[in-house]
């Protein structure tokens, strides 16, 4: 029996398409839905037409109807491309991105956005598609003819994924659900991150956008969101995104807020955009189930996914966070606390011992000419032993006795002893008060020396160290306190430890580096 051929679509007939939002398979392909929402709101913005027709449209759920002439200016709009002269003089086609304008994004992020999306996301072959049209008729009439039917999805749409996996096996989807794809940048966000690293030639110690010389990268942090309320997300990602901030810190080209020290925190910078004016209407619970992160690195020719993982909206860690990114300005300072931060049971100074055992001394100690020139390490500690210093005393005599307060009174009460140590110790080494240039060059030898003394010394070699030399000199403490102090001591000498040198780093005079 001959076989009868399917009429073609006519250039009149509209297509419907119905999303479930929790029937979509991954958080790209939720985070596409709202993105192609975005669009319609972009292309709305700059009176283009026509428009898809958005219906019932709700937390879990929306209809989009498209005709073929909506299809192209969505298509024309997404893949627009503009020519630019490279530094070299040569040509090249890059992605226009003013649905991305239009939304109110600010002009360096769209430029960040230009530079991952033509480097990373889509490189190489996959660029070619700013360079001509798209072919917006051919996807018109596969999705009119079935739009369920199962394929292969564009391996460039896929945010550090592959079109098969290690076992060979093809990734597939409904056509419907690959094309959201296509729109899942838009309410996403985009992040540089930041290494601390020596250069061989100098030897200086310095912050940068690559891990080494031999790695150029560029690397990028893309996050994705996946929203759990459709209708309700979608409204607060476009105000996030005019909200954005675009001021660009000295020796850097990225706005500050762009800036991570590890890829575990662009989603809380996500979240914290996201919800920061708008906490009171309603919970962060209520816009999102959770947010994906990805590493990436162009390597050569290849495109590398360093790192990956998934941060649950949490309203606790968001309050803890918000105070944080403000203070906390050091690298290496910053990262071990978002590392624990996002741990439900860590103490905000566990893992700082690593960092005092990896790097050099004068990272945690000022020494003219050798401390290095980002932001200094006992700044930030300083900071901290103030703000619990500062908690504290808002309890006044009703003190808690939970273990969060108790250890904030431990680490109140080595800030002491260790600032009264090296005080008296500085002033019997200079002869002068505190505050004067040669007591600050005592106070750092003071500092240095009981840091390296500290550093040498596990268990019982620090407790003998601790009670013959940090409790040698006089201490206005009460005697409730230093007995706490001695019980801590014995009991966990090593946490001990940790607080005493990021107290000597905290007592270390510094002087901001021209």
């Amino acid at each position: 029996m001959a076989k009868t051929k399917r009429k073609p679509a006519s250039k009149h007939e509209t297509l419907g398409l119905k999303y479930d939002l929790f029937s979509l398979p991954t958080a790209q392909h939720k985070a596409g839905l709202a993105g192609l929402l975005l669009m319609v709101e972009s292309m709305k913005a700059r009176k283009l037409a026509p428009l898809p027709e958005v219906s019932d449209l709700s937390a879990t759920g929306v209809k989009v109807t498209f005709t073929r002439d909506g299809m192209r200016a969505m298509m024309d709009c997404l893949f627009e491309g503009e020519e630019i002269t490279t530094k070299k003089g040569d040509k090249k086609v890059v992605p226009r991105l003013k649905y991305l304008d239009a939304l109110g994004m600010p002009e360096p992020w769209v430029k960040a956005w230009r530079d991952c999306i033509r480097s990373v996301i889509r490189k190489g072959a996959a660029l070619g598609i700013y360079k001509r049209r798209f072919d917006s008729d051919r996807l018109y009439d596969a999705l009119v003819t079935n739009p369920g039917k199962s394929e292969e999805p564009d391996a460039s749409l896929i945010i550090a994924g592959e079109g098969k996996n290690a076992e060979r096996v093809v990734m597939k989807d409904s056509r419907a659900n690959s094309f959201l794809l296509h729109f899942t940048l838009i309410p996403s966000s985009l992040h540089s991150p930041r290494f601390v690293v020596k250069d061989p030639k100098t030897k200086q110690w310095s912050i940068s956008d690559k891990l080494n010389s031999k790695r150029r990268g560029p690397f990028f942090v893309v996050v994705v969101p996946e929203p759990s309320n459709l209708e309700l997300f979608v409204q607060e990602a476009r105000a996030a995104l005019g909200e954005l901030e675009s001021a660009i810190k000295e020796h850097d080209y990225r706005p500050a807020s762009m800036l991570v020290t590890l890829p575990d925190e662009a989603p809380l910078e996500y979240l914290y955009h996201l919800t920061r004016e708008r906490t009171k209407r309603h919970s962060v619970a209520d816009l999102l189930s959770s947010v994906e992160y990805n590493l990436i690195e162009k390597r050569g020719d290849n495109i590398r996914a360093l790192a990956s993982g998934r941060v649950l909206p949490d309203e606790q860690v968001l309050q803890f966070y918000e105070p944080m990114r403000q203070e906390c300005r050091n690298p290496l300072y910053r990262a071990q606390r978002v590392r624990n931060l996002l741990q439900p049971k860590a103490r905000w100074y566990d893992g700082m011992q690593a960092h005092f055992d990896q790097y050099p001394w004068e990272f945690f100690i000022s020494k003219d000419g050798a401390t290095p020139r980002f932001p200094f390490f006992g700044t930030d500690a300083r900071r901290t032993f103030g703000s619990i210093d500062n908690r504290l005393n808002e309890y006044g005599g009703d003190m808690p006795t939970d273990d969060a307060t108790q250890d904030d009174l431990l680490a109140r009460r080595i800030y002491r002893l260790i600032g009264s140590f090296v005080r008296q110790r500085a002033e019997d080494k200079s002869h002068k008060k505190m505050g004067t240039t040669e007591y600050n060059k005592a106070a750092k030898d003071v500092c240095r020396d009981a840091f390296l003394a500290m550093r040498g010394r596990r268990e019982r070699d620090f407790v003998s160290y601790f009670a013959g030399t940090i409790c040698s000199v006089p201490q206005a403490l009460p005697e409730d306190d230093f007995v706490a102090v001695s019980r801590a001591l014995m009991a966990d000498s090593e946490r001990v430890k940790t607080l005493s040198m990021l107290a000597l780093s905290a007592e270390s005079p510094f002087e901001k580096q021209e």
